[in-house]
Parts: C-alpha cells; structure tokens; sequence
C-alpha cells in the first residue's frame, strides 16, 4: 500500500488524541460554536450574524410577520443606528470631498 492511499494512524498521543500524519494535517477543532454567534443566528433560517444589530435587522427585513414586540423594538433601534452610521459616513465623505476640492484651487491657484 503506497504512502498516500494508506490510513490514518491510530496510534493515540497527548490524552487520546490522534497521532499527526505530518504538517498538512487538517485540525479538527471547530471555532465558530463560540457562545457569542451561537447567540446571533436567526432562529427563522439559521443565517449567522456577526452582531446582535445585524441580526436585528434581518428578522426586521427578511421576517417582519413573525416578529414580537421586543424583535421588532430591537429592529426600529437598530433601523436607527444604521441611519444614524449613514449619516455619519456622508458627512465624512462631503468633508474629504471639499478638502480634496480646495487642496486642488490651492495648488492651481499656486502652480499658475
């Protein structure tokens, strides 16, 4: 039986854990049960979230007939974050607009 065809070993290291084959050997341990996105996943789908706000937001757009009122006090709250991060990231990009505006009159009114 050649190298690559030939199975795991079963000799057991380290408390009963499997042998390593060498340095491509896939790990096995799992990092996404982590309690904090156990507690962002959409009991409707399933879909995972990074953050209870986004989470919110789905159940608001993908599953409003089946929210109570505390999902949907949560969707109106994180609606106006979302609106108020909006606004925010316009005014930043108008600001960097009219610098990059007058930095070229400046440098026009320099240059001629």
């Amino acid at each position: 039986m050649s190298e690559r065809n030939r199975p795991a070993s079963t000799d057991r290291t380290d408390g009963g854990q499997p042998a390593a084959s060498g340095p491509l050997e896939p790990s096995t341990t799992d990092y996404s049960t982590t309690r904090e996105r156990a507690n962002c996943t959409c009991r409707y789908c399933g879909r995972p979230f990074s953050d209870e706000r986004y989470l919110a937001l789905h159940r608001g757009l993908e599953h409003p007939e089946r929210l109570g009122a505390g999902e949907w006090e949560a969707y109106e709250v994180a609606v106006a974050a979302d609106a108020q991060a909006l606004r925010r990231y316009k005014l930043y990009a108008l600001c960097v607009i009219v610098v990059v505006y007058f930095g070229f009159v400046l440098t026009y009114a320099a240059v001629t």
